[in-house]
C-alpha cells in the first residue's frame, strides 16, 4: 500500500528551515496542487512564432528565452509541432536552473546528470553556435529518451556520455566554464501530479539521496575550472537534499564562493 503524502513528513524533511506557520501551510498547499506544464520554444532551425502554437498564456517571468504557461487541461505534446521539435515541454520551474546557470555564447558547459534533455537543450540554446555541451548520463535507461530529445531539438554543439560522474571528472579534468548537476533526488515534488507519493519524504530514501547528490557534487567541482559557475538543483524539498548539502559542499570545498541570484532574490 502506497503511503500518502503527510504534512508531518514534510516538516522533518524541512528540518531548520525557517519557516512560519502560514508559510508552510503555503507550501503544504503548493505541493498538493498540480500546476500546467509550460513550453519553451526552439529558436534553432525549427522556428515557430508563438501564435501558431494555440495553447500559450503567460510567459515565464524568470527565463529570458521564449518560454510559455500552458493554457489548463492542455496537451502540449501531443501536437504535431512538439514532434517536430518546435518546442519543449517541461515545469517552468526546471527553467530555473537554466537561469541561474547563465550560459554564453562560447561556453564549454557540463550538464552531469542530463537526462530527459529539457535542460539541455535550453543550455544548447543559449550557447548559440559557439558553445560547445558535454551531456553526461550515468544510468544508461535514461539516455534514449535523452539522445531523443538532443535528436528532435537540431543543435549539433553536443556530446553525450554515460560515464560515473566521478569517472568523467578523472576523464576530462577541470575544463568547463558552467557545471549543471541537476542531482537525482527524492522527487517530493511531483506528489501533486501523482508520479510520487509520501514515501519521498521517507528519512531512509532521503538519506540515500543525500549520499549520491555528495558524490556528485564532489564530482562536479573537479570538472569546473578556476572561476567557473556550478548549479545545484533538485525537484525535492528536504533540507538534507538542499540547503544542507550546500553547506556540506562549501565545507569541504573552501574555495567556492556562493553568489547571491539578483535577478531571483526581490
Amino acid at each position: 500500500m502506497e503511503r500518502p503524502f503527510d504534512r508531518n513528513d514534510l516538516l522533518r524533511a524541512l528540518g531548520p528551515l525557517p519557516l512560519d506557520a502560514g508559510e508552510t501551510s503555503a507550501l503544504t498547499e503548493a505541493i498538493l496542487s498540480p500546476q500546467p506544464p509550460a513550453v519553451r520554444l526552439n529558436p534553432l532551425g525549427r522556428t515557430v512564432a508563438a501564435e501558431a502554437v494555440p495553447f500559450l498564456r503567460d510567459r515565464v517571468p524568470w527565463f529570458e528565452g521564449p518560454a510559455w504557461f500552458c493554457m489548463p487541461d492542455s496537451r502540449p505534446a501531443g501536437h504535431p509541432l512538439f514532434a517536430a521539435g518546435a518546442y519543449y515541454v517541461q515545469d517552468a520551474a526546471s527553467l530555473l536552473p537554466v537561469a541561474l546557470l547563465d550560459p554564453k555564447p562560447g561556453d564549454l558547459v557540463c550538464d552531469l546528470c542530463a537526462a530527459p534533455g529539457g535542460k539541455t537543450t535550453a543550455i544548447l540554446e543559449r550557447l548559440g553556435a559557439a558553445g560547445w555541451l558535454l551531456a553526461n548520463e550515468a544510468v544508461r535507461a535514461r539516455v534514449p529518451p535523452l539522445l531523443l530529445n538532443l535528436a528532435r531539438h537540431g543543435s549539433t554543439r553536443w556530446v553525450q556520455t554515460c560515464l560515473d560522474p566521478a569517472d568523467l571528472a578523472s576523464a576530462a579534468g577541470p575544463v568547463f566554464d558552467a557545471v549543471l548537476v541537476d542531482a537525482p533526488c527524492t522527487a517530493q515534488s511531483l506528489v501533486a501530479r501523482g508520479r510520487q507519493t509520501g514515501r519521498a519524504f521517507d528519512p531512509r530514501l532521503i538519506a540515500h539521496s543525500a549520499a549520491r547528490q555528495s558524490r556528485i557534487l564532489d564530482a562536479a567541482v573537479r570538472l569546473l575550472r578556476p572561476g567557473g559557475r556550478l548549479v545545484y538543483s533538485t525537484c525535492t524539498f528536504a533540507w538534507d537534499e538542499n540547503e544542507g548539502q550546500i553547506a556540506a559542499l562549501l565545507s569541504r570545498f573552501p574555495h567556492l564562493r556562493p553568489d547571491r541570484a539578483a535577478a531571483l532574490s526581490a
